[in-house]
């Protein structure tokens, strides 16, 4: 009969260790798709940065301006 009751909290202390596992886990993926995401935006703002600034010299050529970068 111990054994039996051992075995049952056992098991529910398996399964509880298996939700703490996974809730981490999706936590854990979370907080990398944050970052991933905050990544991406810095990407993206550096990106139209430098589209504007291409933009820019092309329309100081056009102008006649000398190419001061």
């Amino acid at each position: 009969m111990v054994d039996v009751v051992l075995l049952q909290l056992q098991k529910r202390r398996g399964l509880a260790l298996v939700a703490i596992y996974l809730q981490l886990e999706a936590i854990r993926e979370a907080v990398s798709a944050t970052q991933f995401d905050a990544s991406a935006k810095r990407w993206i703002i550096h990106a139209r940065h430098g589209i504007r600034e291409s933009r820019s010299r092309q329309k100081s050529r056009e102008n006649g301006h000398c190419d001061p970068w």
